[in-house]
């Protein structure tokens, strides 16, 4: 489904588009459309979701001060020192 369609330019503000599923203005058309459809990007800690990976980065690093890329290191040290 392209997302381009799902938007209508804002006759007063250049850059800014209306969303025609929800009426929000935006400026990023993409990661707005991306709202709209559930996430797949889980909080290894509480479990939240989230559609989008930078809102997840951010809610490591706000709630848990925790680093997106200190995750992803652990995962890889995790994955080549466990015994399958």
């Amino acid at each position: 489904m392209a997302y381009e369609d799902k938007f209508r330019s804002d006759p007063f503000t250049p850059g800014l588009f209306h969303c025609l599923i929800c009426g929000k203005g935006v400026r990023n058309k993409h990661n707005h459309f991306r709202t709209h459809f559930p996430g797949d990007h889980r909080c290894w800690q509480c479990g939240v979701v989230y559609s989008r990976l930078d809102k997840l980065k951010t809610h490591l690093r706000t709630v848990h001060n925790c680093d997106y890329i200190q995750r992803t290191q652990w995962m890889t040290f995790n994955l080549n020192t466990s015994n399958w």
